[in-house]
């Protein structure tokens, strides 16, 4: 359950800066059961070299850590408890094209020449915005099963 509570702030990374986000977050065990950490256990996050862009990596990394310290986890960069890898990119955008509505109100004749009043009307203002794709997959991994095997399966994703 305290794994899940590291997704809460790591969706405030600030990956962008938009007026509203639609976040859609899922949490999947090995066992199917929820995960407990004990207090105080050892983390190691690993970071991947080998990416189109090392430095966000590295920040991601630095930001993950930092959230983990300050829930109480120690940091370990051997011998860890768990390993938590990660994944996290934007993709190149696309466009979305909607129509907004925009009511206006009906109006008495301002000379009271005439008895009738407009019921209003409603015109649709067009509009097209680009939308960015952002992600993050965290993946946990048992220590002792990923210092034998970096090909481990995850306790939780």
């Amino acid at each position: 359950m305290k794994v899940c509570l590291i997704l809460l702030p790591l969706m405030c990374l600030g990956l962008g800066c938009a007026a509203s986000y639609n976040v859609g977050v899922n949490g999947y065990s090995s066992t199917g059961q929820s995960l407990t950490i004990s207090e105080g256990a050892s983390f190691a996050v690993v970071t991947d070299r080998d990416v189109a862009n090392p430095i966000f990596q590295k920040e991601v990394g630095t930001k993950i850590r930092r959230i983990l310290t300050d829930m109480g986890y120690a940091e370990s960069s051997e011998r860890a408890d768990y390993y938590l890898l990660f994944d996290c990119g934007i993709d190149s955008g696309r466009s979305i094209t909607d129509a907004i509505p925009v009511h206006r109100s009906g109006y008495y004749d301002e000379y009271r020449l005439s008895p009738f009043h407009s019921h209003g009307y409603t015109t649709y203002i067009p509009y097209t915005s680009v939308v960015y794709t952002r992600w993050l997959v965290l993946k946990l991994i048992e220590g002792r099963a990923y210092a034998e095997s970096q090909e481990a399966e995850p306790l939780w994703i």
